[in-house]
């Protein structure tokens, strides 16, 4: 009867620990998805799509875009520290600055055309 008991309780310990396993991957399967879903993939954090992004940085002198392995997208230009570009990058903070590097343009008209999708002419 005693070896019985045990038998029970070890089944028992066993369905737990499938039970907490299959449970904890599902909340990891669950934020994964919740995660990609809020990113957009096509769209920056500040909400310009990033082919449009890319399609301007193409028609600047010297600038080269590679896909990236962790990013979507990496623009590099001689000289200067490569500009990452993806559904998480801030265009403002990131991309901006790395063009006015670039350029010389004014940050308002550089981030102004980005949204506009066509570059500000004086």
């Amino acid at each position: 009867m005693e070896s019985l008991n045990i038998y029970t309780s070890i089944y028992t310990l066993y369905l737990k620990f499938i039970f907490l396993y299959y449970y904890y991957h599902l909340i990891v399967i669950t934020v994964i998805t919740a995660k990609v879903m809020t990113m957009g993939g096509n769209k920056s954090r500040d909400g310009i799509k990033l082919s449009q992004v890319v399609r301007m940085l193409e028609e600047l002198p010297g600038v080269k875009i590679r896909d990236g392995s962790k990013h979507a997208f990496i623009a590099q230009r001689a000289n200067q520290r490569p500009c990452p570009i993806a559904a998480s990058t801030d265009v403002k903070r990131m991309v901006v600055p790395w063009i006015e590097e670039a350029t010389g343009m004014h940050r308002d008209d550089i981030y102004t055309s980005l949204r506009g999708g066509e570059w500000y002419r004086n």
